[in-house]
């Protein structure tokens, strides 16, 4: 199944993002081929933030092969995950600053515009959470 953020926005109660999806959700019917959805960005430790990129990524490499050359930049979020584990949050605050130059240098040609703008949008989110500027919650909402 294939899933695309179409568009990511902020306001006062938070973070969204609004796409389509070819799957199904958990207890809601079908609408037909291709259903939208909205769902709420929760704010996660930095940890959890830098281990969902690593996997957005890991997906992304697997649907779409390796010419996307996304296993280097797999290797940037690993770094920062481990500079974080090594409490430098600055340093991996860099090496998630290289990891959104690097998507949007590979925007379109190789990686979709909706994986760029999803990917980009949790590397931001991770720093911000490095930063302290986000909260610890972990619920989603759909």
């Amino acid at each position: 199944m294939l899933d695309f953020v179409r568009g990511i926005s902020t306001g006062p109660s938070g973070v969204y993002m609004a796409g389509v999806t070819g799957g199904a959700f958990p207890a809601a019917p079908r609408a037909g081929c291709n259903d939208a959805f909205v769902e709420k960005l929760t704010q996660r430790t930095p940890e959890e933030a830098l281990r969902a990129l690593v996997a957005q990524v890991v997906a992304l490499n697997l649907k779409q092969g390796i010419s996307n050359s996304l296993d280097a930049k797999r290797v940037t979020v690993v770094a920062a995950l481990d500079d974080l584990r090594d409490r430098n949050e600055v340093a991996a605050s860099i090496a998630l600053q290289a990891f959104i130059n690097s998507v949007e240098v590979q925007r379109v040609l190789h990686i979709p515009e909706a994986d760029a703008d999803a990917l980009i949008a949790k590397a931001q989110q991770a720093i911000a959470l490095l930063s302290g500027s986000g909260a610890s919650i972990q619920t989603n909402e759909r």
